[in-house]
């Protein structure tokens, strides 16, 4: 043991590692690339129009002066205070949609008994919108209609909560102040948010923005009461860069709407809360968050708000966008993920939905994952004890700094007309329109992958079923209660001419193939199945490759695949397909031996089954379409269209 105490280690030192350059490393980049071409294989430009590098080293970062500062200061990059979620974790938000107020009420204290540190409050359509509540056009939500409604779901919850109120938060705060409940967190409106989610309002803007105004005047401590609900976005397909921008600019229209009518900028901006759909780019959505607080910090200095007021608050929630009704335990993995960046790019709040969300209300188990996935990250994985934990990679800094740019030039360009006009003109939601065409092309073409849909598809899977006897029965007794007095007390308040727009319909990124899908499957249980014959040539490696990639390419649709181990001629494969009555051939060999077998086997079926060869044709495609040959399928082909159209043949809408 003494012999221990006094042995002392020798220096490490790294000079034997000589550090490369950038062009070294390139060098032996396109070595390992084996012929292919740097440019196009390294670099990847992502939805946002931001392209991201290969590698990135100091130099990126020596002139990013945002990268020189320190937590709790300049902008907060590194999050709003020094201490970052070591002095203030953020909050464990779990989601209740209960509906029926006593059961929300119950489900709301097991989630916080659990673990959660926050409840985000799901509101029915009819409690958002101030109308009375009717089963047959409400989605989830707690149907709250009047004060004992409000005492009986929220009896007893101490924690924050978080609910999106719609329009204007006026009229449910009346509730929550009728029936004695005190609320901290965020109970707030957003009536640009919702002149997009329903595509009009129920009165004036003005008259809103006048309830907002009482609202800000009148909140609590503790209680915040403009919600920037940027969620709308992100479930229209937009990109980060818009979902911030957009929100930014709807949170600064309020502030100068709320000094206009008396108010401080810093009471004002110190009301708002922003919330933020987290998508599947991990990186970019790292650092759009960071670069939402330095864009916020910069615009409310702009307007004049002191330091406190230029401190953003963030309640982030996992995409509704991403997730999937096939294969949707993968939906935890992309939960995940989306959460990773959230803690990592720094929150106030969270919320982890759960796996089954776009399939129907959430069940013990499924809400047990959501809010385990949360609290693995605070406990088990020590996330609650980081400060600004993506501070220092280069990458992250550089893509901050850039997210930050995009975000302003795009503030900037929708408040020259203002966001309100904006959107009124249709330009939002053309925008956001466009990337969600492009998602959607991305996943047709398959250059984007959602696993278990459009690629790695299931096709003995069974969808899960949610028996909704008990939620139909919640929504059947809310709409026979009656009760008018949140109705009532909107239509009271309504002023002023109803302002319209196009709204931003909600989607989900698989929601084409899904819908294939389930034509396929429903059009089979109705005797109109689609088999699809792989005509494979050779001994099996020369044929199982291409043979592969053609099951997993139709088996996305769940067409009924049959498969073989190969045919020593073509007359041999012609005659298989043919007796196995399939509507669609699948030639499936070499490039070389094509030109040999595809006259034959097109030949022999033409008229009697759809053809398709498995790679692309190349130099050899007028002759290959001359014999017969009705479409390709190869990497870049258009899976979605391809499918499509085999199902329009077959009568399968």
């Amino acid at each position: 043991m003494e012999n221990e105490k006094n042995t002392t280690l020798p220096a490490v030192s790294f000079d034997e590692f000589k550090v490369p350059t950038y062009e070294e490393w390139k060098d032996a980049a396109i070595a390992a690339l084996k012929g292919a071409p740097f440019d196009k294989k390294m670099y990847t430009k992502n939805y946002e129009g931001i392209t991201f590098e290969p590698i990135y080293t100091l130099a990126d970062v020596e002139n990013n002066a945002q990268a020189q500062t320190m937590p709790g200061a300049e902008d907060f990059l590194r999050g709003t205070t020094a201490g970052g979620y070591i002095a203030n974790p953020w909050k464990i938000a779990q989601g209740v949609d209960a509906v029926d107020p006593a059961e929300f009420n119950k489900l709301a204290k097991f989630e916080l008994e659990k673990g959660a540190t926050a409840i985000t409050a799901v509101l029915s359509k009819a409690t958002k919108q101030g109308v009375a509540y009717t089963a047959d056009t409400e989605g989830r939500g707690v149907a709250i209609q009047d004060a004992e409604d409000v005492k009986v779901a929220f009896e007893g919850i101490t924690a924050p909560v978080y609910a999106a109120a719609g329009a204007s938060a006026l009229p449910l705060l009346n509730l929550f102040k009728e029936a004695g409940v005190e609320a901290t967190g965020c109970i707030g409106a957003d009536p640009v948010g919702a002149l997009l989610v329903d595509g009009k309002l129920p009165c004036s803007m003005e008259q809103l923005l006048d309830e907002m105004a009482e609202t800000v005047k009148a909140a609590a401590a503790g209680l915040k009461v403009i919600n920037i609900d940027a969620t709308v976005y992100g479930n229209g397909g937009a990109n980060a860069v818009q979902e911030t921008a957009y929100a930014i600019a709807t949170a600064a229209y309020y502030v100068k709407e709320m000094v206009a009518r008396g108010l401080t900028v810093d009471q004002a901006a110190q009301n708002v809360v922003f919330s933020f759909a987290i998508g599947a780019n991990f990186f970019m959505e790292i650092a759009r968050l960071r670069a939402a607080k330095v864009a916020w910090a910069q615009v409310v200095r702009e307007l004049g708000g002191n330091e406190e007021s230029q401190k953003i608050d963030i309640f982030a929630r996992t995409s509704a966008f991403t997730k999937t009704v096939y294969d949707p335990y993968v939906n935890l993995l992309r939960t995940t993920s989306e959460a990773f960046s959230a803690v990592v790019g720094g929150v106030n709040a969270l919320q982890v939905t759960p796996f089954d969300e776009p399939i129907g209300p959430a069940d013990t188990q499924s809400l047990r994952y959501a809010r385990n996935q949360n609290l693995l990250f605070a406990k088990e994985f020590g996330m609650d004890y980081t400060i600004d934990p993506a501070g220092g990679s280069f990458a992250v800094e550089t893509l901050s700094a850039q997210i930050v740019e995009a975000v302003m030039a795009l503030y900037a360009e929708v408040s020259a007309t203002g966001i309100v006009e904006a959107i009124k003109a249709g330009t939002v939601q053309a925008a956001v329109a466009e990337v969600l065409a492009e998602r959607f092309k991305n996943l047709q073409v398959r250059k984007d992958v959602a696993v278990g849909n459009n690629m790695y598809a299931n096709t003995i899977e069974q969808l899960i079923v949610k028996d909704l006897t008990a939620e139909n029965a919640a929504k059947a007794a809310a709409a026979a209660a009656g009760k008018t007095a949140l109705a009532d007390a909107r239509a009271a308040l309504n002023k002023g001419e109803a302002v319209e727009a196009t709204a931003i319909g909600a989607h989900r990124w698989v929601e084409e193939y899904e819908a294939m899908r389930m034509a396929t499957e429903k059009a089979a249980a109705e005797g109109n199945k689609v088999n699809v014959f792989l005509a494979n040539y050779g001994p099996i490696p020369k044929h199982k490759g291409r043979a592969d990639f053609s099951r997993g390419f139709f088996e996305v649709a769940n067409f009924n695949v049959i498969g073989n181990d190969g045919f020593a001629t073509a007359e041999e494969a012609a005659e298989a397909a043919k007796a196995s009555g399939a509507q669609v051939v699948v030639i499936c060999g070499t490039d070389d031996v094509y030109p040999e077998i595809v006259p034959v086997i097109a030949g022999a079926l033409k008229g009697t089954a759809k053809v398709v060869l498995a790679g692309a044709p190349g130099e050899n495609k007028e002759a290959f379409d001359a014999a017969g040959v009705d479409t390709y399928i190869h990497v870049g082909a258009n899976c979605y269209q391809i499918l499509k159209a085999i199902q329009e043949e077959r009568g399968i809408c």
